[in-house]
């Protein structure tokens, strides 16, 4: 499988790619350092994919840390980036717990008081439920992530580090979600909806 990388700077409205190797590098500290050094002003966002598994976006914005986003980080420990990539697993942002456990968020009967407990309600027994279509195209893990709500999400890190350009957290979970087993399409989704589609396209 091969690994595919770039290196692109937000450029006024549009982006501009830049000639970063991330290759020798060990640490996200490492790539916030070269991603620093090259920028000019705007952020820069360095996207890392391995063919049918995984993807990741890295962004650094002036003298903040890095801001890290991995499509599935268990996937990430089998491959060459593992050692850099590692410490995404210990980022817990609260903004996002309920794209985390979205079961939590999710209400029960009893979560709605004892009066409407105590009424008796009528109900048509019939099924007119139509199927997910967020689930009818995904794989096996996606399916099982969906029935069983223990099972953590393989995704981690921030999803928000793209929404002052293009795509919010939920959209980026979605995606993500929708195509566990595509990360190339998921790429390419966001750089069309973030402008650097065609970018991205000629560096492959």
């Amino acid at each position: 499988m091969s690994y595919f990388s770039a290196v692109i700077c937000r450029n006024g409205s549009g982006w501009r790619a830049l000639d970063v190797d991330l290759e020798d590098l060990e640490s996200l500290d490492e790539v916030g350092d070269h991603l620093r050094a090259v920028a000019k002003g705007g952020p820069v966002l360095a996207v890392l994919e391995r063919e049918d598994e995984w993807f990741a976006l890295i962004r650094v914005d002036d003298d903040n840390e890095p801001r890290v986003f991995v499509s599935d980080l268990d996937a990430t420990q089998r491959s060459h980036y593992a050692e850099m990539l590692a410490p995404v697993g210990d980022v817990e942002l609260e903004e996002y717990a309920d794209l985390r456990n979205p079961s939590a968020s999710t209400s029960t009967p009893s979560d709605l008081g004892d009066d409407t407990a105590d009424d008796p309600v009528d109900v048509e027994e019939h099924d007119d439920t139509e199927p997910d279509p967020l689930l009818s195209g995904a794989d096996d893990d996606l399916a099982a992530a969906a029935i069983d709500p223990e099972l953590p999400p393989a995704w981690a890190g921030d999803p928000g580090l793209l929404e002052d350009v293009g795509v919010d957290a939920t959209e980026l979970v979605d995606l993500v979600l929708a195509a566990p087993s595509d990360p190339g399409s998921v790429v390419a989704d966001l750089g069309e909806r973030c402008g650097f589609d065609e970018l991205i396209e000629a560096l492959r």
